[in-house]
């Protein structure tokens, strides 16, 4: 009897010991991914200049998003990123079904910088093998009194980042939109860094800058409150006039509209377009009309401006 009842705590003994090594293990495990996805303690050795928040509410939503970011990660694969602040985070995870069954993956930080950002990017983005990268930020930046140029370097150093990883994934660079001062945001503020955000884009071939300024400013440069209540976030109608934007880049990258309209020509006209490449097309000389150069069964003109793309001939956004 003593003997079975040792044997007995023995075993019990061993089993709660092997509870408490795998609980430790799991915990362990937990605090490993914890700190990884956690703020640095310091800027130092981090590439980028500039702020990096470090408030206790901040470090509580980095913290709370990026836990949530390692946890769809395996789903995320080979989907369209969105990239930026409270404004992208405001997407939610199904981007307001806004855009059909697009497979669109948020990594939205509410308070980020474009420094964080950067510091985030190869985790939350590039692990993800995205097949475009559509990119809002740096109103928080200026918000703290960051140099516009500081914003469009960091920024740059996000775009080339992308670029080295995966030279031919598409991004668009939407321009910083319109606030107020009295969110520490002046239209002059905005303006001249998107200005230095555009030059930095030209001469990079996958990038499209989309003006995400021009759609929602009024005559002085500022929000308007039919689409920024708080002068700063975008309610629905702002998401709408968003997506609106973003849908015909989605579509000139093949993303989006991918299957032939419903369009019937009415009867007495005929169509300019044969349905499927640019014959009967051409450049011409704008003072003279002579035929420059002709297309006749290309899908594409030279210079990549115009496109046969499904049922239509689509004109392209310049990179620049």
């Amino acid at each position: 009897m003593d003997k079975t009842i040792s044997q007995h705590s023995v075993v019990i003994a061993m089993l709660l010991i092997s509870v408490a090594c795998l609980f430790s293990t799991q915990t362990a495990r937990a605090q490993a991914v914890a700190d990884d996805l956690g703020i640095p303690e310091t800027d130092d050795g981090l590439p980028g200049e500039g702020l990096i928040q470090r408030s206790d509410w901040f470090q509580k939503t980095w913290n709370s998003r990026r836990e949530h970011f390692e946890g769809n990660a395996a789903q995320s694969q080979d989907s369209i990123v969105f990239l930026g602040d409270s404004i992208t985070q405001g997407w939610g995870d199904e981007f307001r079904n806004l855009f059909g069954d697009l497979k669109l993956v948020n990594r939205g930080i509410s308070g980020d910088t474009t420094r964080g950002m950067l510091y985030r990017l190869e985790r939350d983005v590039l692990q993800l093998e995205p097949l475009a990268v559509v990119m809002l930020m740096g109103t928080n930046d200026l918000g703290t009194g960051a140099a516009p140029e500081q914003v469009a370097g960091n920024l740059t150093l996000i775009v080339d980042a992308i670029g080295k990883a995966q030279p031919e994934t598409p991004m668009i660079v939407c321009l910083i939109m319109p606030s107020a001062e009295s969110k520490h945001r002046s239209s002059e503020a905005i303006k001249k860094t998107n200005s230095l955000i555009a030059a930095a884009m030209v001469g990079k071939p996958n990038v499209t800058v989309l003006d995400t300024w021009t759609l929602y400013a009024n005559p002085q440069g500022d929000a308007r409150q039919e689409e920024f209540p708080d002068l700063l976030h975008p309610n629905d109608v702002g998401y709408q006039m968003w997506a609106n934007a973003l849908k015909p880049l989605f579509s000139t990258l093949g993303f989006w509209e991918k299957e032939p309209t419903e369009f019937q020509i009415e009867e007495g006209f005929r169509s300019l377009y044969n349905g499927h490449d640019l014959s009967g097309w051409c450049f011409r000389d704008k003072k003279t009309m002579e035929v420059l150069q002709t297309f006749n069964a290309k899908t594409a003109t030279p210079d990549g401006r115009y496109v046969a793309l499904h049922d239509k001939i689509v004109v392209t956004t310049p990179t620049e």
